[in-house]
């Protein structure tokens, strides 16, 4: 097959604008886009989405490589298909690392690139600056588009919009001159489209638009078949990329169930929704980040399908004089379509970012159809030019007052709950914000009002049940937890968290299908292959512990949990030296974990002492008694060893008898093995008699308290001590 080679373009095409004039313009452009986001500089990663597509995604925060580049080609993770959008995230932290500054400019350069790219295919097409520049100045600085600049997570509309652009730039050259490198370059374009934001399957059709106006390809109805053959590639890889994206929301549970009523209420939603967006491209106050989806009244709905049916009936009255208009209603209907929610991804009703094209077909309306309304005559040029510049000014001020609200998550909920009723995903987003600035009360007043209003939303039953289990109220967290698991089944996250409830509470058994299920669901979770180690060793199973373990450290180096865990369990068998290495590791990422570490080195400690090696057993007691200089059990190991060690040279009776002391005045209430500590140490100082009194003592506690083992050991002490003789331990044999 090959693309219609006839040039039936407009002449008006071979008429360039004026080159200097439109320069102008578009460095206006440009200034128009910084001036309204230059507080992306300040701007921090939300905890909606973002946490998901880079903060906390291991692909992208490791930057380019090709085991990355392969995962973001063939994931459906987040619920869709779009591996140019990961790359990109990924060249951003490759760039930039965590620091969202960095981030939050590049979606600000590509959306100015693709108002960029708009300007000239529109000026290019229609032979005009004026109302190119005027809708190109709109898409730029849109209050509307806000949150498809302001968002990191939402780079896929922004990369998507320049595709779209350029795809129009692209083809304008082609239907100028056909040919067949500049048909494949447009096919590029739009593929690359696809694989940033599958929403762009609607461009095939949007091209034959404009086959019909601008460039008056499409002049009867008999070029129509020839065009549409034209494009046969193109819907060919929309319908791929649209069965791939169906295929990765479905299997992440995004999609809703075809069929019954709520294929009913989400017509009447669209339909609504459609004419909202209108209002909103007209008077755009009250933006949020999230609109609940709520069954629109009988009221609403037939309000949307009067308005809608007469703006079509209007534009059928006006199409034959006035194209443009009917193209741009045309391409706004069409290009909403696949976003408008008939088939509902995720729970909202609506979302500003799914006006980022479609806005560009009202755009194009007003721009070419408001010179027909005005009157002829010399000043209507000016006054045009009037109308527009107050238009795009007011824009700017109000997108620059939106911008600001994108600044953090506790702004940007607060918001939102400011101009919407009843909106969970707002109480529960910046329930989590608040909890991680430390304000647990309202934290947790948010969560609670989240599951209030929608009992059926996962994750703030989960939110909530994590928060209860905080303070201590665990029977009502795992209420929670098992809520948020059954009310969404597919998600690893709450598989591991109702996971760690139960490990919590003792319940290891009862844990390790959770762990598993979730690792079913994401063999990619880290945390959830940490937990599991921990839960297997629990029930006796240290070997499947060490492979989890090492799993989660090669999904994620430099988790310092997973790092002193597998330290535990190398050291328990026999592995010291490479156990300290972890330790050592964990230390470097996590210096606060005073009392982590502190416990990892007596283990440490114990390890060496098993195999031993007195000497290193006791620079890994001195080491955990820096982690935590006040800690008795630390105290009476590093004593025990001074005072009993088969090493002359290392023994040392007075330190010994005042680590001693010290470890038994620390503990309050003396144990048998703290006394026969003591007594060790007094004997190995020549003080038998305080040795004898300790280890009988000693002796008597263990007797009562049922601890019959202990008290016969310790009756061999002081056997020894009666006649004199200090406890020398014989090292073990080396494995």
């Amino acid at each position: 097959m090959s693309p219609v080679t006839r040039a039936t373009a407009r002449s008006d095409l071979a008429s360039r604008p004026s080159a200097g004039l439109g320069r102008g313009l578009a460095v206006l452009l440009v200034a128009a886009v910084l001036a309204v986001y230059a507080p992306a500089r300040l701007h921090e990663f939300v905890n909606y989405d973002d946490p998901d597509y880079v903060s906390e995604n291991r692909h992208v925060r490791s930057g380019i490589s090709l085991e990355n580049v392969r995962w973001a080609m063939t994931t459906g993770h987040a619920a869709n298909w779009h591996p140019l959008t990961w790359v990109s995230h990924m060249l951003d932290c490759e760039l930039f690392g965590l620091d969202a500054t960095g981030h939050h400019w590049t979606n600000v350069v590509i959306h100015t690139g693709g108002a960029l790219a708009l300007f000239a295919a529109l000026a290019r097409m229609t032979g005009t600056l004026g109302p190119a520049a005027f809708v190109a100045a709109l898409f730029a600085v849109h209050p509307l588009h806000v949150e498809s600049v302001a968002w990191v997570a939402e780079r896929k509309d922004v990369l998507a919009g320049l595709c779209w652009m350029l795809t129009l730039l692209a083809y304008q050259r082609y239907a100028v001159q056909p040919a067949l490198r500049r048909y494949l370059v447009t096919l590029l374009c739009f593929a690359l489209g696809l694989m940033s934001k599958p929403m762009v399957v609607t461009l095939p059709l949007v091209l034959l638009l404009l086959d019909a106006w601008p460039l008056g390809r499409l002049r009867e109805r008999g070029d129509l078949p020839a065009l549409a053959w034209e494009k046969a590639p193109f819907f060919a890889l929309a319908a791929g990329a649209g069965a791939i994206t169906f295929w990765a929301q479905r299997r992440a549970g995004a999609v809703a169930d075809l069929g019954g009523p709520a294929l009913g209420t989400r017509a009447a939603n669209a339909l609504v929704s459609a004419a909202r967006y209108i209002l909103q491209t007209a008077w755009p106050s009250g933006l949020a980040i999230f609109y609940p989806f709520r069954p629109p009244s009988a009221a609403a709905v037939a309000g949307a399908a009067a308005a809608l049916g007469g703006i079509s009936l209007v534009v059928a009255l006006v199409a034959r004089r006035h194209p443009a208009v009917a193209v741009g209603w045309l391409w706004y209907l069409l290009t909403l379509l696949p976003v408008i929610g008939l088939l509902q991804v995720g729970n909202q009703g609506m979302a500003d970012r799914y006006t980022y094209i479609p806005s560009v077909g009202l755009f194009i309306a007003v721009a070419w159809g408001l010179p027909s309304v005005l009157p002829l005559g010399r000043q209507r040029s000016v006054l045009l030019g009037a109308v527009a510049s107050v238009l795009v000014v007011a824009c700017m001020a109000a997108a620059a007052r939106q911008a600001r609200v994108w600044r953090d998550s506790r702004t940007l909920f607060a918001h939102a709950l400011g101009v919407t009723s009843d909106n969970y995903v707002a109480h529960n987003n910046l329930g989590r914000a608040l909890a991680a600035a430390g304000d647990l009360d309202e934290a947790l007043a948010h969560y609670e009002a989240a599951v209030a209003i929608n009992p059926g939303f996962a994750y703030a039953q989960e939110n909530l049940g994590l928060l209860l289990g905080a303070r201590g109220r665990a029977d009502e967290a795992l209420v929670h937890l098992r809520m948020a698991v059954a009310r969404k089944p597919r998600y690893p996250e709450g598989e591991n968290n109702l996971g760690n409830a139960l490990l919590r509470r003792g319940n290891l058994e009862e844990a390790i299908p959770h762990y598993r299920a979730a690792l079913a669901l994401d063999p990619e979770l880290a945390e959830a292959h940490n937990n599991l180690g921990v839960a297997l060793e629990g029930v006796g199973r240290p070997a499947e512990a060490i492979r989890e373990w090492a799993e989660a450290l090669r999904l994620r180096p430099g988790y310092a949990s997973a790092e002193v865990n597998l330290g535990d369990a190398l050291a328990r068998n026999g592995r010291p030296r490479d156990a300290a290495a972890h330790y050592a590791e964990a230390a470097r990422l996590q210096p606060e974990w005073s009392e982590v570490h502190a416990r990892a080195r007596l283990t440490l400690g114990d390890a060496w002492l098993s195999r031993g090696e007195p000497r290193e057993a006791v620079a890994a007691y001195r080491e955990a008694l820096r982690w935590k200089p006040d800690w008795p059990d630390a105290t009476a190991a590093l004593a025990s060893v001074l005072a009993t060690s088969a090493d002359a040279e290392l023994r040392d009776g007075a330190e010994a008898i005042r680590l001693a002391e010290e470890a038994a005045a620390r503990a309050g209430t003396p144990t048998p093995s703290l006394l026969d500590v003591l007594a060790s140490a007094y004997a190995e100082a020549g003080r038998f008699r305080e040795a004898t009194g300790a280890a009988q003592h000693a002796v008597e506690m263990a007797r009562a308290s049922g601890q019959e083992e202990a008290a016969r050991a310790i009756a061999g002490h002081l056997a020894l001590y009666r006649t004199g003789v200090p406890l020398h331990r014989s090292p073990p044999a080396r494995p």
